[in-house]
């Protein structure tokens, strides 16, 4: 599933946008069906063991009933804002149909907002930086890097509103999903390890069940911690250097880099702002050398 589009941005070559947004789709798509396989297999085998152990059959449905997995379930489970499956979900009574226009109105207007920070500010910043980083001249390139940081940081929260705030909620909203938690309060994060736990629900309640879960039956804690970063690092690469049209694995080695500063960040969780103050700076400082990277590759792969 992750080959084909894969193969058809590398033919068509599309603007580096629309290739986000297809592989975001795809990895999500992808995330989906793991779940909705995954979890079908543990609930029926729950339900052979305790059917073979001669429980009250009228318990056992009440927990998971085997005829209503069908055509409808999945694909209701795949247009919701969530990434785990379960036989059940929370409901509203009904469509706010005003609810969903207000968002609506908030996310075009913060669009047009990114627009104007990414073309005014964001991309000349950019374009000016890339004679520095061939000339390795390392004082412009740390200036660049400060100067991006202000701009990529409004264009990432922003984005981050747009995502979790609006268009989650509007989707949950058109099918009535209950559940609208789909982020903590990072913001607040006093380790990196509180960032990452709380300011993706969906992504992080779906690492949990599926990757972290499992290996913890088999590994120590901090081994399946590991394989969880391992994992979350290829899918931060796939999205970005599938729409770039190369592998040079920054975003994996930026996410593998969290993992000291994870242990890092704990030792000071309990010195008021520390661990808050060094996660700030990992974010707006990391975000914009990351930008740079994958800029100058880009160009002088397609130019």
């Amino acid at each position: 599933m992750l080959i084909i589009p894969t193969v058809l941005i590398y033919m068509w070559e599309p603007v580096f946008v629309s290739g986000i947004l297809v592989t975001l789709f795809v990895c999500t798509f992808w995330m989906k069906l793991i779940s909705y396989v995954h979890t079908n297999h543990m609930l029926r085998s729950q339900y052979i063991q305790k059917k073979s152990d001669g429980e009250d059959e009228k318990e056992i449905l009440c927990t998971y009933k085997p005829e209503q997995i069908g055509i409808k379930d999945i694909y209701y489970f795949l247009i919701i804002p969530t990434l785990c499956y379960q036989t059940n979900y929370p409901r509203t009574e009904r469509i706010r149909i005003r609810y969903i226009l207000e968002k609506v109105l908030v996310a075009l207007l913060l669009s047009g907002v990114e627009y104007v920070i990414g073309g005014q500010y964001l991309h000349p910043l950019i374009e000016h930086s890339l004679e520095h980083i061939e000339n390795a001249n390392y004082l412009n390139i740390s200036e660049r890097v400060l100067k991006l940081s202000v701009p990529n940081l409004y264009l990432w929260l922003i984005g981050f509103y747009i995502i979790f705030d609006v268009y989650l909620n509007i989707l949950a909203e058109i099918t009535r999903f209950g559940d609208r938690k789909f982020y903590g309060d990072w913001w607040n994060a006093q380790t990196v390890g509180h960032y990452w736990r709380n300011w993706n629900l969906p992504v992080h309640n779906w690492m949990r069940r599926h990757v972290y879960n499992p290996c913890s039956k088999r590994f120590s804690t901090k081994t399946s911690l590991l394989i969880c970063f391992f994992v979350s690092a290829f899918f931060h690469e796939y999205v970005l250097s599938v729409p770039f049209g190369q592998v040079k694995l920054w975003a994996f080695l930026g996410i593998l880099a969290q993992v000291p500063l994870v242990v890092i960040t704990e030792k000071f969780k309990d010195h008021h702002y520390t661990g808050n103050i060094m996660f700030w700076i990992s974010i707006v400082l990391g975000q914009p050398f990351l930008i740079l990277l994958y800029y100058r590759d880009f160009v002088k792969t397609r130019y």
